[in-house]
């Protein structure tokens, strides 16, 4: 979903995040483990449990094990209009 609204030239496969700073204008400096980096108004980190970006984010920060095992999907299903902006967790 995400990538149907983001422009395609914004986004970067096959890189590793390393960091991110704030520089001038709001903007954001991004860092990749080879060295390259861009500049961007947004960061997502979509990244995943083990998230760099949350843990430069919030360094202090622990993940911890909740004894819940949770399953999630997207399947391509026409939904009555009501569910449309619905999310539910079982």
């Amino acid at each position: 979903m995400l990538l149907d609204k983001i422009p395609k030239e914004k986004i970067r496969f096959g890189k590793s995040f390393e960091s991110f700073a704030a520089i001038e204008n709001g903007q954001i400096k991004i860092q990749f483990r080879d060295d390259s980096t861009t500049k961007t108004d947004y960061l997502i980190g979509a990244d995943g449990i083990n998230s760099t970006v949350r843990k430069q984010l919030f360094a202090d920060s622990q993940i911890r094990y909740s004894g819940q095992t949770c399953w999630r999907g997207v399947a391509s299903i026409e939904l009555d209009e009501k569910f449309n902006n619905s999310l539910y967790e079982l």
